[in-house]
Formats: structure tokens, sequence, C-alpha cells
């Protein structure tokens, strides 16, 4: 089976998702298992300066969160690996993949769903 991982969180963050993301891609790599892995990132060409990657750079370099990259030319680079699941960690997408592919993304906080009336969504709150 061959898993490819999205891996953007290790480009661009250094809280939470990032940590979560890097930890899984290391455990992963070390885990010996029968599975194929592909880690997609941004920038960066080895994780942990160990683990392989495929560096998939922003269209628009100014851009952290580039929508031709998120919904054009990184679908055509899954849909080209051609694994059996996408995981995106970061809790957005993947879009635009063959339909063959299965799909895993992970949602890091329910809050705003389990607790409507507490979450204002950035609104400003009334008392």
């Amino acid at each position: 089976m061959h898993i490819a991982i999205i891996c953007d969180p290790i480009d661009k963050q250094s809280a939470g998702i990032y940590q979560y993301t890097l930890n899984l891609v290391h455990q992963l790599h070390l885990s010996n298992s029968e599975y194929r892995f592909s880690f997609i990132t941004v920038n960066s060409k080895a994780i942990l300066e160990v683990i392989p990657t495929i560096p998939h750079p922003n269209t628009i370099k100014f851009l952290v969160n580039d929508p031709i990259r998120a919904f054009l030319t990184l679908p055509k680079l899954i849909n080209k690996l051609n694994p059996d699941i996408v995981i995106e960690p970061a809790h957005f997408g993947p879009f635009n993949l063959n339909k063959r592919i299965k799909r895993v993304t992970v949602i890091h906080d329910l809050t705003p769903l389990l607790f409507r009336r507490s979450a204002h969504f950035g609104r400003s709150q009334r008392y």
C-alpha cells in the first residue's frame, strides 16, 4: 500500500499541527512498515535531516497558502504519484484527486462544533 502525506505544516508552522505532523512522519518512517510512504513538503528536502521528501513549492511564492498549489499543482502531483491513500494533517483538502484515492483529513479541534454557543467564530460577542 502506498500512502502519501501532505507535510506542509512542517514548512509553514512551529506549533501544534507542526508537532503532530513531524511526529507522525517520524514514527511512520521508523515503523519499518510494509507500506510505502511519500512525504510531500512545500520546501523541505528532508525531515529531521534523514527522512526524504518530495518538495513541491508554492506557485505564488509570497503566499503561505497558495490556492494554485492547493487546487491544481498539488493534486496533479498526488495523482501522478498514484497513492492508495493521501493524508492531510492540516484540516484542509485534499482536492481534485482521482476518485480511487482514499482521503484522510485530520481535524484537530472540534470545539467550535461541540460548543457553538461559546465559539464566536471571529465575531464580537454580545453580553
